[in-house]
């Protein structure tokens, strides 16, 4: 903790809710609770805290003195001026402010219990493509696996290897602790860190060989309780960045000098289940997702099944001979 310098000039910012009136703070700070109850990260509660504000500050600037007074009108109004440069942002913007309208309406702060409807569920949007490792740098983390020798080197392999063959995103891996191994049953069990799904997944003879090496030849000897520290004093949790980092140091033997984020990882392990005829589900119960939605992407990639869902263009009446003049 820093001291106290009594020469220093400090300035302290208020809390962006103290000129609120009681009417708009208190359902709002019920909504944010209602968010943290839900198990949403306190990052995610700050970014809609900032879209429930502006439009606490629309209503204040049309002289409202209670959520009974809104109206469609007005929220159609606010939704023109409320303007954003992407079209993901304007339909994070909706859905923050239906979602917490919604709330308004199940907690009677609403007369109009179907006012939320005039926000759109959803815009259309890019749909990113799905990067995954080629071939050849699968293998060259295997072949790293295999020769890396110094403390940093076998954190980064077995790093590395937890998010290849687990899918564990880089919040996982560095809240991992000791007591998630069950060396006997060969399995790690945890709850995972963003969505609080717990998981618990078999320890493959080469993710725990890496594991291992690291913890009996490479990791500080320390009290802390975490799999993967820092590796100078104070020994403790390491960032979330220093998976990506990990990863790039594996890689750079192979690398064209562009950086791969960790997540690819996760996206290559499901990739990697449905190639081998596991199925949907199968990924679901891997990765601890709560539905399809964010999975059927990986099914483009696998491109053996793809093919087999391919329309006949006979039947489709389209004909082969060419185009007609």
């Amino acid at each position: 903790m820093q001291k106290f310098d009594p020469l220093k000039k400090y300035s302290f910012r208020k809390a962006r809710d103290w000129k609120y009136p009681l009417w708009c703070s208190l359902a709002v700070n019920a909504y944010l609770d209602w968010l943290r109850r839900s198990f949403h990260s306190e990052g995610t509660i700050r970014s809609y805290k900032y879209v429930v504000y502006n439009f606490c500050d629309f209503l204040l600037l049309k002289k409202l003195s209670s959520f009974e007074d809104l109206n469609r009108n007005l929220i159609n109004e606010f939704l023109r001026i409320d303007l954003h440069s992407t079209v993901n942002g304007t339909s994070g913007r909706n859905s923050v402010l239906r979602q917490f309208i919604t709330f308004l309406e199940d907690n009677n702060y609403l007369a109009d219990q179907t006012i939320h409807g005039v926000i759109p569920a959803k815009l259309a949007h890019h749909r990113k493509i799905i990067t995954i490792l080629s071939d050849e740098q699968i293998s060259c983390i295997n072949e790293y696996r295999k020769t890396c020798n110094s403390p940093i080197e076998l954190r980064d392999a077995a790093m590395v290897m937890i998010g290849l063959k687990l899918g564990f995103r880089s919040s996982n891996v560095i809240n991992l602790k000791l007591s998630d191994i069950d060396w006997m049953n060969k399995k790690i069990s945890i709850t995972q860190y963003k969505t609080k799904v717990s998981i618990s997944l078999p320890l493959s003879v080469d993710v725990g060989n890496a594991v291992f090496r690291y913890m009996k030849y490479g990791r500080p000897e320390c009290d802390d309780p975490h799999v993967f520290v820092r590796h100078k004093a104070p020994y403790g949790i390491l960032s979330g960045k220093i998976c990506s980092n990990a990863l790039n140091r594996v890689l750079s033997t192979v690398s064209d000098g562009s950086s791969v984020k960790f997540h690819t990882l996760r996206k290559t392990f499901a990739t990697s289940i449905l190639k081998n005829n596991a199925g949907v589900e199968r990924v679901i119960d891997a990765l601890g997702n709560r539905d399809s939605t964010t999975v059927n992407v990986y099914l483009t990639y696998d491109e053996l099944h793809m093919r087999k869902c391919a329309l006949s263009l006979k039947e489709m009446s389209i004909p082969m001979g060419g185009a007609t003049k």
